[in-house]
């Protein structure tokens, strides 16, 4: 069974600054963000939408 915690609010907000980093110049707006430490290991989902072009 795996451990699981919330990770404290210094290393979300790196979090944050590494994922606005990684999507760069691309135009997609971030829906959601969660973030866990499992095995020593960080993880963080994101799920994002591609805002749709119009016309």
């Amino acid at each position: 069974m795996r451990k699981v915690k919330i990770i404290e609010e210094s290393v979300r907000e790196i979090f944050e600054s590494k994922v606005e980093y990684f999507l760069g110049d691309s135009q997609v707006d971030i829906v959601e963000m969660k973030y866990a430490v499992t095995d020593s290991k960080y993880s963080v989902l994101f799920i994002y939408r591609r805002p749709s072009s119009e016309g």
